[in-house]
């Protein structure tokens, strides 16, 4: 930071915020951005093992996604952001990765075990594994994201 050198993040905008912090207020920055740091790293850690476990166990979505990325990128460069519009299979991987394994940090349930009633609102027993919503819910299927289109790959992601 006192380079100039540092990026933009949490830690750096608690010690600008808080240049001489009492020590409750510096231990309360370092818990807060260790957990953001520590929250970050464990869902990207998850998500790229369950990724490699969802291809590893359904290796057509691999070869399906590896064809995406051939046509859409080529062999001579990585992905980058402009190029998610034109990859919809990859994102329904994400988004089915999301419903198929959801990451939760520390383990913290998120989800009711059973169906509720909160405040008038109704909050059913899991819902991203609800068999009327996600046929076959145990099963990765990135294609239940996508419809059929005329375009580049004849399907588009669902929005």
């Amino acid at each position: 930071m006192t380079s100039g050198t540092a990026r933009p993040c949490i830690a750096a905008d608690l010690m600008e915020s808080q240049p001489d912090p009492s020590p409750e207020q510096e231990l309360c920055g370092k818990a807060v951005s260790a957990v953001a740091y520590a929250g970050g790293r464990d869902t990207s850690v998850a998500s790229t093992l369950y990724a490699l476990a969802a291809i590893c166990i359904h290796p057509d979505v691999q070869i399906q996604a590896q064809k995406e990325l051939d046509r859409v990128v080529g062999p001579g460069r990585l992905p980058e952001f402009g190029d998610r519009d034109r990859l919809p299979y990859i994102n329904a991987m994400i988004k089915e990765l999301s419903r198929w394994r959801p990451i939760l940090p520390c383990g913290v349930p998120h989800c009711s075990s059973e169906d509720d009633v909160y405040k008038g609102y109704f909050i059913p027993k899991s819902i991203l594994h609800d068999a009327e919503i996600y046929p076959d819910p145990e099963a990765f299927k990135p294609e239940r994201w996508l419809m059929e289109d005329d375009v580049e790959g004849g399907y588009r992601l669902n929005p």
